[in-house]
Parts: structure tokens; C-alpha cells; sequence
């Protein structure tokens, strides 16, 4: 295993320090009043040293998105390997971990974060759905493991598939984050649109089981 050498580690310090401090930030007084120098102050570096990391608040906004999909991403594969002899289950756990942790976010983050995707998608959307692209991966190839293990229909389109999981996600985000769907029933929600189009795909030796 590569020993993290001691410069990397205090990058690594610092860089979570600022992601810290921005959230601490952005959440008390909102993202629009928050400056990058009181984020560096808070962060204890010098202005210079937060610019070398982190070129505007919405680079950090960003940062602090992909540190929400990796924590999603990581938690999301435990509960597929925990559920490997169900595609519903499996599937319906990832995505509801998935939105978890996105909703975990101050309400202002999420919005910001949407808000700014759709004012710059060249830029800042394309960022973001980087990120969630991590997502449509992960489902792909969990997908792709369960029809090779003869659970899923060999005729199963996973890419296409894996799109349509996310985009339900997705928009149980944004529905959650309206107020349309309430919180406690985002999972319910979820295990429903997942077992719509999960369950026609099943093959014959798991609908028999």
C-alpha cells in the first residue's frame, strides 16, 4: 500500500479544513453572503492558500458535492452487497442511500448547487453531473453483475437502464427538496419506482424463486 507522504497529508488537512469551514459558512449565513475570505479565515489559511485550492465558492461547492457522492457511493455498494439475491432490494437501497446523504445537506447547499447547474451548464452543470455520473457507473455495473449472474433478463439495455434508476433518484431529490414528497417517505417511494421497472426484468429463475 502508498504511504500518503506527509505534504499530501497536509493537503489533505487544509482542503478539509476549507470544505468544513465553507459548510459551517454557508449554512449560518447562506452561500450569496459568505466570502472566500471568511472562509479562509474560519479555515485558518491565508486568502492566497485557499485560492490555490479552491478557485471560487462554487469550486468549493462542488468539492463539498463530491464528498456528499463519495460517502453515497461507498455506503450504496454495502447495501448492494448485502443484497445481492434481490435486484429490487439492492437497487432501492443504493438509490435511497443515494438521496440520503444528498438531502443530509443544508437545504440552501442543494438548492444552490441546482441553481447554479442550471444557470452554467456548460460549466458548473457539467461538474455536477460528473459527479452523479459516479452514480449511473456504480448502477451500471451492478446491473451488469446481477445479468450476469442470470437475476436480470439477458435482453436488459444496463446503460439505458442505469439512466432510468438515476433519473427516478434524481427527482426524488427534487421532489423531497419541494416539499412535495415527504421526507420519511422518500424510501417508500423509491422501493416502488424501482420494483415498476426492476421487476418486469427479472428473469424466469428469480420471479420462480
Amino acid at each position: 500500500m502508498k504511504q500518503i507522504s506527509i505534504r499530501d497529508k497536509k493537503r489533505l488537512q487544509t482542503s478539509t479544513a476549507i470544505l468544513e469551514s465553507a459548510k459551517r459558512l454557508f449554512t449560518r449565513q447562506g452561500f450569496e453572503h459568505t466570502t472566500m475570505e471568511q472562509i479562509a479565515e474560519d479555515a485558518v489559511v491565508a486568502t492566497g492558500t485557499l485560492y490555490n485550492y479552491y478557485t471560487s465558492k462554487g469550486d468549493i461547492l462542488v468539492a463539498i458535492m463530491a464528498e456528499h457522492a463519495a460517502r453515497s457511493l461507498t455506503e450504496g455498494s454495502s447495501l448492494y452487497v448485502a443484497n445481492l439475491e434481490n435486484p429490487v432490494e439492492a437497487l432501492s437501497e443504493m438509490i435511497s442511500r443515494y438521496t440520503a446523504v444528498f438531502l443530509s445537506l443544508e437545504p440552501n447547499l442543494l438548492g444552490k448547487s441546482i441553481a447554479l447547474a442550471l444557470e452554467n451548464p456548460q460549466t458548473m452543470g457539467q461538474r455536477l453531473f460528473s459527479i452523479d455520473y459516479q452514480l449511473i457507473t456504480q448502477l451500471e455495473q451492478a446491473l451488469k453483475e446481477m445479468q450476469e449472474q442470470g437475476r436480470l433478463i439477458h435482453s436488459l439495455n444496463t446503460q439505458d437502464t442505469a439512466y432510468l434508476l438515476y433519473s427516478m433518484g434524481f427527482m426524488s431529490i427534487l421532489l423531497s427538496y419541494a416539499g412535495v414528497l415527504p421526507a420519511p417517505g422518500t424510501e417508500e417511494y423509491i422501493k416502488r419506482q424501482v420494483t415498476q421497472i426492476i421487476e418486469p426484468r427479472l428473469s424466469k429463475k428469480v420471479k420462480k424463486g
